[in-house]
């Protein structure tokens, strides 16, 4: 319990950092660090907010966001991969 608390901790506090510095990537590596960690739900929220902060780009700003749809790959990215992992090699992770 104590690690989940400290991952969303942490992956919020690097992206608002980002945000505030003006350093767009390392808010990319906030969200990019609750996607890998597991914790989906923060950071498709993270992206959100993000792109709502930033402004949404183009005419699509309706149907794209870019940080939400890069939450929202790395998290089914993640199921997939760790799936065929659990498949090949049983306890390994």
């Amino acid at each position: 319990m104590f690690r989940n608390r400290t991952v969303i901790l942490v992956s919020f506090l690097t992206t608002a950092t980002g945000f505030l510095a003006g350093f767009w990537p390392l808010a990319v590596f906030g969200v990019l660090l609750a996607t890998v960690s597991g914790h989906w739900v923060t950071a498709i929220l993270l992206g959100f907010l993000l792109d709502l902060a930033y402004g949404a780009p183009g005419w699509l700003h309706y149907i794209y966001f870019p940080l939400t749809a890069l939450a929202v790959v790395g998290s089914v990215l993640r199921v997939v991969i760790v799936g065929k992992l659990r498949k090949r090699g049983g306890d390994t992770l």
